[in-house]
């Protein structure tokens, strides 16, 4: 009986070993579970301050490189700017101006312009200079031609027979005897044909001519004798 009671005793205490043997296990576990959340706190608490610091530093950077480029955007139109006006102002130079009428400056509006030592008149719709008063001397076509090439009018100007079209520009139809414009300044012009220095092409013999009486165009034998009326190109 007495060994009974050793050995239940020995029981009784070997299971109250056990119970505080599990209480301190317990409390340990509790200990560690409390430095976890602890430790865990304050990692987080870590880790968000490094996130907010990295924001920021990229927030700084992001913001620095946005003021970077949008000065540089700035500083690139500014540039184009000033080359469009270097080329507009390239182009303007280049670009004539107001072109001066072909009897020169000053002679806007004027159909005819004579010359200052009145032996010609110039036209501005044509830029032709006309001798202002053709001779009344009736020429074969081969001396007409030779006639206007050789003439002198101190000067110092070459004249030429005029084409047909050219003496066209001068007629006006509306007029006649001569069929020239109102108020035309020329002298000496006869309501009869002028030589031109065309060949008629069907017959070699005939050139043309151009009538100052009616502004007929029509051909004669060149052996014949007309008029000849002599002009040059340029004011």
């Amino acid at each position: 009986m007495y060994r009974a009671s050793i050995k239940s005793f020995r029981g009784v205490l070997g299971v109250g070993v056990l119970l505080l043997g599990l209480s301190g296990v317990a409390q340990a576990a509790d200990l560690k579970h409390d430095d976890l959340d602890a430790a865990i706190k304050a990692e987080s608490a870590a880790i968000q301050g490094t996130v907010q610091t990295e924001s920021m530093g990229i927030k700084t950077e992001m913001s620095a490189q946005h003021d970077m480029i949008k000065q540089d955007l700035s500083d690139a139109q500014t540039a184009i700017q000033a080359d469009l006006a270097e080329v507009k102002a390239l182009v303007e130079a280049l670009e004539p101006g107001p072109a001066a009428p072909p009897c020169g400056a000053g002679t806007e509006g004027e159909r005819f312009v004579t010359s200052g030592d009145n032996t010609e008149v110039c036209d501005n719709t044509t830029g032709l200079s006309w001798v202002k008063m053709p001779d009344l001397t009736k020429r074969n076509h081969a001396a007409a031609i030779t006639h206007c090439a050789g003439l002198d009018l101190g000067n110092g100007q070459t004249y030429r027979l005029p084409e047909v079209k050219e003496f066209i520009s001068l007629v006006d139809y509306s007029q006649s005897n001569p069929a020239l414009p109102p108020g035309h300044p020329f002298m000496n012009v006869q309501v009869l044909a002028y030589w031109t220095p065309a060949t008629r092409a069907t017959n070699p013999a005939n050139a043309w001519y151009v009538n100052f009486g009616n502004g007929d165009v029509n051909t004669f034998i060149k052996t014949g004798n007309l008029f000849v009326w002599c002009a040059r190109s340029g004011s």
